[in-house]
Formats: structure tokens, C-alpha cells, sequence
């Protein structure tokens, strides 16, 4: 790369990270376009609807381990406002289980 000195410099003839390559991620390899999203309209309030899917995953076996409301955390750390917004993660308790 231009302007990089010593160690770092890079070496060798690789063109995925260099001009001329939009729309093409490393290595000049195209970047997968999924679009992934189930959306249903509910007439119930947002938390009421997490508290819902949460015991409606716990039906099915699943165990939430962390909830990061991202809202809230926006307008802690950069003072932005947006919509509610929450991510549930755990694994499946079902498949710990059955290790």
C-alpha cells in the first residue's frame, strides 16, 4: 500500500483490497446479498411483545442468556434516539441438554 513504511508494507499481487473492485469484498470475491427478516405486526406494546417471544422461545426449549436493548444503549453511549430495539442471544437448552 502507498504511504506504509517497514513491516507493514504489504507484498504480493493481491487485488481484492485494492481500486477498482466496488461491489466485491476480499479478494475480489462478491459479497453475498442475504436479506433475512420475519416481521409481523402485533397490536401489543414493544415490551410486551419481548416478555411474549421470550416465553414462547422458553416453550420451545430455547433459553435466552442476554437481552441488549440497542436503544437504549444508543442514547447512553452517542445520545441518538430509535426505535425500540432489542437483541435476545442464548443457545438452544434442548441441544445442552442432550451433549
Amino acid at each position: 500500500m502507498q504511504g506504509m513504511k517497514g513491516k507493514g508494507k504489504m507484498k504480493g499481487g493481491c487485488k481484492g483490497h485494492g481500486k477498482g473492485m466496488k461491489g466485491r469484498g476480499m479478494h475480489g470475491m462478491e459479497e453475498p446479498t442475504k436479506e433475512y427478516a420475519y416481521v409481523r405486526e402485533v397490536e401489543t406494546g414493544f415490551d410486551e411483545t419481548v416478555e411474549k417471544v421470550k416465553e414462547e422461545l422458553k416453550k420451545e426449549g430455547f433459553g435466552v442468556l442476554s437481552e441488549v436493548r440497542v436503544d437504549s444503549l444508543f442514547k447512553e453511549k452517542l445520545g441518538l434516539e430509535m426505535e425500540p430495539y432489542v437483541i435476545l442471544g442464548g443457545p438452544a437448552t434442548r441441544t445442552i441438554q442432550a451433549s
